[in-house]
């Protein structure tokens, strides 16, 4: 059994999929082409282009007779800047997080069926772009999130 946490998580693991330029959202990179990543300090070449999701420190109170909970997630995109710039890729990489994770479109949750909505707000709350070394071929940024969602007091599992 999950806890809303990790279906949360695993909902973002699904949604970086979407980041490739050929989807009709328009996205500068192909960040979403392989497999998304969890808890990834070292990655191979051959894993970029690619996002790296890492869950951090949740906050949480209760009121209302739930369990409000604030996480932050924190998420890497990681590419080959080939012969650019590789302040220009990693800005670019840094608009498609930004773009992929808070977009509206994406926030309103709608489907067909309509997916569970365990997420009550998302907000963007920082990111930027990885310093790199001579002899780095690949360029990372990240974005961090505040993702806010509740739960029943003392029981994870369920709203």
């Amino acid at each position: 059994m999950d806890t809303i946490r990790i279906l949360i998580i695993k909902e973002w693991k699904e949604r970086a999929r979407v980041i490739v330029t050929t989807s009709p959202i328009e996205y500068s990179r192909n960040l979403g082409a392989k497999t998304p990543l969890l808890y990834r300090p070292v990655i191979a070449p051959a894993e970029t282009p690619c996002v790296v999701l890492w869950s951090k420190d949740e906050t949480s109170e209760k009121k209302y007779g739930k369990q409000y909970n604030s996480m932050v997630l924190h998420v890497e995109g990681i590419d080959f800047f080939l012969n650019r710039e590789p302040l220009e890729v990693g800005e670019e990489i840094l608009g498609d997080l930004i773009k992929c994770y808070s977009s509206p479109e994406w926030n309103r949750r709608t489907g067909s069926p309509p997916k569970n909505d365990y997420i009550e707000s998302i907000s963007y709350i920082k990111g930027g772009v990885y310093p790199i070394s001579d002899g780095d071929k690949t360029v990372g940024a990240y974005a961090d999130f505040i993702v806010t969602y509740y739960t029943k007091v003392g029981n994870p599992y369920e709203q």
